[in-house]
């Protein structure tokens, strides 16, 4: 049976892209079926920026006519490259090329530039000039005025070179309004164009154009990467271009550059059957580049090659260039996936296996190798290039250094060995006795280089390494129990084996840590964060020595010369704030060895401290039914004792408020004392105001009979002639030896007729 559906039954979904604006176009039917159209945005919907880096904006155009295919004597019938040669009557556009003056542009973000697929020109009226653009990356460094350091590949940062490359534009129609726009941009009233990426996102208009129909262009010479061979004369042959002394390696690709790119047309490279073969040679003719994948000569590793480079000019004029190349007896060169390697553990140590860079299994390299430790060469480099200027001394690798290495047999025994046959890996241990300084979480690259028994380098091996340790923060492990919601509460004590002395009222800071701190960091107070009053955690405390104070050294305490609103109120404006204490080292050190960090936050550990008296962050409490004495009671009064009255410190810790010690003074005289070494003195006051009593309170000494039993003092209170029962206030203040009152109001009831 047929039931009607509540889904619609759509049309196709297609999409097309428009080849002038590379923009794709959706049609999806909507709920109702009809076909709708949806632009898709390009890359350059999100491009925020285009700039010019440096001062240079303009582009020296050319045109030249297109003489035909002239082929000299190069023996050519036909071109071959990968561009198609212009038919009659075309003309050859272009722009020369200015390495000191490029027109040089940042688009923002980075990385986005990457995926624009067409950059053009056009002015104010939307006309857009029918060149087309080019853009070299560029990811190196640039000075404040725009100028270019050195060149290499892109790392997403967003800066382009913008070119012009030699291109045909035939047909009267075409030539004549290029070259009616060109005219009019370098005419004494110019037309500024703007770049445009993609279509969308234009810069200022703020670009001109110099214009000539004879430019001096001619094309002299090529280079094969300037470290194999530069400046080879064009149209030379390949006897004169013997590279014997520049050998190639396998594995590594090379590029054809020429100098003056404005000047060619196009290229390409041909070799013989033979030698694509036996060498694995592979090209590019878009890119110029070529690589070589094998070198079958296990017994000499040597060999020849000829690459014949045919180049036709912008006029059309073709050249023929021959170069011989030499294999080198340099192997592949490995580069292995990077390894990280905490310091910090116990035998720190890497490795990579022989395997990994595949020359264990190549009878060249074992027939060729010498594994001898004194013959392999280690280095440390900064860049992955292992540039010689960014080589790392020499002085933290190698026998018996900071990083210890060697060949070793395999993971059962791990024993060194010269012997390529039972060679399976190289191991390097991290021995923190030995002197040496290196960088924290930066990449280096170990380069390992093998030899042949002559003495040549047979392949190189580059280990990308980083190495870690735990940064200084993570070194201070403070005491949780002193912790209370990210502070250390720190409380100065004396214990009856002290001295007296101001250094009393101070803290040792290794005190509050899990015997995890580092000893010699440099130990200051903040001066920056106002904690009260304006004042800041050095102005609030200090050290108990000055100059420069190690961690294990540090004593703090508050300064005294800072009250709270007046000279003689007993608390320091520091007196329970929290302080903020730094401490700083530039390097995780272990034994002999010296890793620097590279960031300020590894290198910097804050913590906050309160410093406080237990007494004066304690209580006293009336114990029991509390005080409680009969009125009228003139010719004994009332004694106040420990069972009544008690003291509490901050960690409820019981003490009595009452003397209890015995102590004479120099004349034999009974005098009040405290046994807690903390407590200074206790006082009992009534208010001034109070009529309930007769008298002052007074204080009582401890006392101790034949028998060396000590009964505690006491305080004795008097109460007048009251009619009823009532309740008022005495305050008890108890003094600590750090001079800090406690004051607390407790309730003294006076009872009538009972």
């Amino acid at each position: 049976e047929a039931v009607k559906s509540d889904y619609k039954a759509l049309g196709a979904t297609y999409a097309v892209k428009d080849a002038n604006t590379g923009v794709w176009t959706l049609h999806v039917p909507d709920a109702d079926g009809t076909m709708q159209s949806i632009d898709l945005p390009t890359a350059a919907a999100k491009i925020t920026g285009l700039t010019f880096v440096n001062n240079n904006r303009t582009f020296n155009v050319y045109k030249v006519t297109w003489e035909g295919f002239k082929v000299g004597s190069t023996g050519l019938t036909a071109w071959a490259g990968p561009k198609t040669l212009p038919s009659s009557g075309s003309y050859i556009y272009g722009a020369t090329t200015d390495d000191e003056k490029p027109v040089f542009v940042q688009v923002s973000p980075g990385d986005v530039a990457k995926d624009i697929e067409k950059y053009t020109l056009t002015n104010s009226k939307n006309e857009t000039l029918g060149l087309a653009l080019t853009a070299e990356p560029y990811n190196d460094l640039v000075t404040p005025t725009g100028e270019k350091k050195t060149k290499a590949a892109t790392n997403g940062n967003g800066l382009y070179d913008i070119t012009i490359a030699p291109q045909v534009v035939s047909g009267a129609t075409n030539i004549s309004a290029l070259d009616d726009l060109l005219t009019k941009a370098t005419s004494d009233d110019k037309i500024g164009y703007a770049l445009v990426a993609d279509n969308v996102f234009r810069s200022a208009y703020n670009i001109d154009f110099t214009f000539t129909d004879k430019p001096s262009l001619k094309l002299e010479t090529l280079s094969v990467e300037e470290d194999i061979k530069d400046n080879i004369s064009i149209g030379t042959d390949a006897i004169t271009n013997n590279l014997t002394k520049d050998p190639i390696k396998v594995g590594t690709t090379y590029t054809v550059t020429f100098d003056d790119p404005s000047a060619v047309y196009d290229s390409y490279f041909t070799f013989k059957d033979r030698d694509i073969s036996t060498y694995g040679i592979t090209w590019d003719n878009e890119s110029k580049t070529f690589s070589i994948s094998k070198n079958p000569d296990v017994g000499s590793l040597a060999g020849e090659f000829v690459m014949t480079v045919y180049t036709i000019d912008i006029t059309g004029q073709v050249q023929k260039t021959e170069i011989t190349f030499h294999l080198s007896a340099e192997m592949d060169n490995n580069v292995l996936a990077a390894q990280t390697v905490d310091v910090s553990k116990t035998n720190p140590g890497f490795q990579y296996n022989l395997s990994d860079v595949a020359v264990t299994g190549t009878d060249a390299w074992k027939q060729n190798v010498d594994l001898t430790d004194t013959k392999i060469e280690y280095h440390l480099y900064k860049d992955k290039d292992c540039s010689e200027d960014e080589k790392v001394a020499d002085d933290v690798i190698g026998k018996g250094k900071l990083i210890d290495p060697k060949v070793a047999t395999n993971a059962a025994t791990n024993n060194e060995t010269d012997d390529s046959d039972k060679a399976t890996r190289v191991i390097f241990t991290i021995n923190p006795a030995k002197v040496g300084t290196l960088s924290l979480n930066t990449t280096y690259y170990l380069k390992t280089t093998f030899k042949t028994k002559g003495g040549e380098v047979l392949n190189t091996v580059i280990l990308p390494v980083m190495f870690t340790a735990p940064a200084l923060g993570d070194l201070f492990v403070p005491k949780s129990g002193f912790v209370v919601d990210g502070v250390i509460n720190a409380y100065f004590y004396k214990t009856k084996d002290d001295e007296d002395g101001a250094d009393k009222k101070s803290v040792d800071l290794t005190k509050y840590f899990e015997n995890s701190f580092v000893a010699d960091a440099k130990t200051e107070l903040n001066t920056s964060t106002n904690i009260v009053s304006n004042k800041n955690s050095s102005d609030l405390a200090k050290f108990t020595s000055t100059g420069s104070i190690q961690f294990k050294d540090a004593k703090l305490l508050l300064n005294s010369d800072i009250k709270k609103d007046k000279p003689n109120i007993q608390y320091e404006l520091g007196y329970g704030e929290a302080l903020i204490v730094k401490v700083s080292k530039g390097a995780y050190v272990k034994d002999n060895s010296t890793w620097t960090y590279t960031k300020d936050a590894e290198k910097v550990y804050t913590f906050k401290i309160r410093l406080m008296s237990p007494i004066m962050e304690g209580s006293i409490k009336t114990v029991g039914d509390g005080i409680n004495i009969k009125s009228n009671d003139l010719q004994n009064g009332a004694n106040i004792t420990d069972k009544m009255i008690k003291g509490y410190d901050f960690a409820n810790n019981e003490y009595n408020v009452v003397p209890d010690q015995v102590k004479l003074d120099e004349k034999g005289n009974n005098v009040v004392a405290w046994a807690d070494p903390q407590i200074a003195r206790a006082e009992m006051t009534r208010k001034v105001s109070d009529t309930y009593f007769t008298k002052d309170p007074e204080i009582k000494p401890a006392t101790k009979d034949s028998k060396d039993v000590i009964t505690n003092g006491y305080f004795l209170l008097t109460a007048g002639q009251l009619v009823n029962t009532t309740e008022t206030t005495v305050t008890v203040t108890v003094t600590d030896i750090w001079g800090y009152k406690k004051p607390n109001e407790v309730k003294v009831k006076i009872t009538v007729g009972e």
